[in-house]
């Protein structure tokens, strides 16, 4: 099996592992949409609105992030998010050193328990050099950096030698409560980065939020 072959197998059985404890849908209704175009951030807390690529995103956040806050929900049994999440410049994924580890996951109504926490990196990988992530699975699995990526080697946000690359993060979870809270967090971690929001950051576009019903 090619190294490629090898990653796509691999991004599939996370997406079939993260959907796999939803069955019967029988209604699915988009509750929110944003593409930060119109710069609204009524729902939003803690967000900024920048250009990446010529086009709005929210960010770009290191060691932070933003809460969506969804009321007067109808009835429903699963949240479903949609992101297309941008990973900027020297991510370390779960190295310890130099400069790791680097997380970012998603909260749900004030939990101490994450929907979802994972790693993500940047690094190149050969025989001599691979800092490894976790994404497309949960912290601490290991696979190669830049799996599950949608593209790679995207332009970098700030640093000069940097690269971006992008996710396309779907979760689901369990959810009946008629308000949700939903936080997108990061610890990112650059003790010898004299600039750490340029050395490090990631930013969002394109978010959907759903309610599904079985």
């Amino acid at each position: 099996m090619s190294f490629q072959k090898f990653l796509n197998v691999i991004t599939l059985s996370a997406k079939l592992l993260l959907c796999s404890c939803v069955s019967d849908i029988d209604r699915e209704t988009l509750i929110y949409e944003n593409d930060f175009e119109t710069i609204d951030l009524t729902r939003i807390e803690g967000g900024n609105v920048t250009s990446y690529l010529g086009q709005n995103v929210l960010g770009t956040f290191n060691n932070g992030g933003f809460k969506l806050i969804l009321e007067n929900l109808g009835s429903h049994d699963y949240v479903q998010i949609q992101v297309l999440l941008y990973v900027h410049d020297s991510w370390d994924g779960n190295a310890e050193s130099p400069d790791g580890k680097d997380y970012w996951g998603v909260m749900v109504d004030s939990s101490e328990v994450d929907v979802f926490k994972t790693s993500f990196s940047n690094s190149v990988c050969n025989s001599n050099y691979c800092l490894m992530q976790s994404y497309p699975e949960r912290y601490p699995f290991l696979t190669f950096p830049k799996t599950g990526a949608s593209v790679v080697d995207l332009p970098a946000f700030c640093k000069s030698d940097g690269t971006t690359s992008s996710y396309e993060i779907d979760l689901i979870f369990p959810h009946r409560k008629g308000k949700v809270e939903i936080v997108f967090w990061d610890e990112l971690h650059q003790p010898n980065a004299i600039n750490a929001k340029c050395d490090e950051s990631w930013s969002i576009n394109n978010i959907q939020v759903k309610l599904l019903s079985t």
